[in-house]
């Protein structure tokens, strides 16, 4: 797939459209019993906002992080050393989404904000 730019400048992702719809479509399936939710997240944030550094706690089986911004871009993609403190500096401050993805291709997110 890749990244194409939009009218505006933006860059569009499609995968990431495609990891949303499909967190989208799995929350909207309905078994017999009862619906499906996505999974609660596995791990935490310490501190909440956040100045310069991201801690995750109870990261142990996530195998990459990726942090989003309101827009849905993806500004961060982190595959090793996931239990450091991720170094937010280059972030301008708002509010982000944090993204931790398990070996099974298991998405949770939780939001932040930068100051």
């Amino acid at each position: 797939m890749g990244n194409a730019p939009d009218n505006s400048g933006r860059l569009v992702t499609n995968l990431l459209f495609e990891e949303i719809s499909a967190a989208v479509e799995g929350a909207r399936s309905v078994s017999s019993s009862s619906a499906q939710l996505p999974p609660k997240p596995t791990f935490s944030i310490q501190t909440n906002p956040v100045s310069d550094y991201l801690q995750l706690q109870n990261s142990e089986g996530l195998i990459m992080v990726e942090i989003i911004n309101l827009n849905g871009r993806r500004l961060l993609s982190i595959k090793d050393n996931l239990h450091a403190a991720i170094n937010t500096n280059q972030l301008p401050k708002g509010s982000y989404t944090v993204i931790g993805w398990d070996a099974e291709g298991q998405g949770s997110a939780l939001r932040f904000i930068k100051h």
